[in-house]
């Protein structure tokens, strides 16, 4: 709108163009267990409500965990961490792109104690020729 046009006033407030937006945010989850092997995979598709061609398919999480009788445990993928009741790092779920990390956790759950660490991978660079970049 240019400057010197008049903007419509209701109520002693101007009036801006304002829009709203919708957006959507499905998943459709896949778990597999048997005896010491656990997978887990969500599918996610993010989307605005009525738009067309501005959606985006990933993978939110997909991860093998194996575990030991023992108590030892591997884990590889990409894993939504929580931990501490999610103070220090959490999914939090109502923000567009949520947390998940690709990372191997190794670590032991057992006779009420637990000790895991965790080894991620990190890509500061954005390169879309040489690697694939996803959002």
């Amino acid at each position: 709108m240019p400057e010197d046009y008049p903007r419509p006033v209701e109520n002693d407030v101007t009036v801006e163009n304002n829009s709203s937006f919708i957006l959507g945010r499905t998943r459709v989850i896949l778990d597999y267990e048997r005896s010491g092997l656990q997978a887990h995979a969500v599918i996610q598709n993010k989307s605005v409500w009525g738009s067309k061609g501005n959606q985006a398919l990933n993978l939110y999480e997909g991860w093998v965990k194996m575990s030991a009788s023992n108590g030892l445990f591997a884990q590889i993928g990409r894993i939504a961490l929580a931990y501490d009741d999610e103070r220090i790092i959490g999914t939090n779920d109502f923000a567009t792109a949520s947390l998940s990390h690709d990372v191997l956790r190794v670590g032991y759950e057992g006779h009420g104690h637990t000790l895991h660490a965790i080894f991620g991978y990190n890509q500061n660079v954005e390169r879309a020729y040489a690697n694939t970049y996803l959002c």
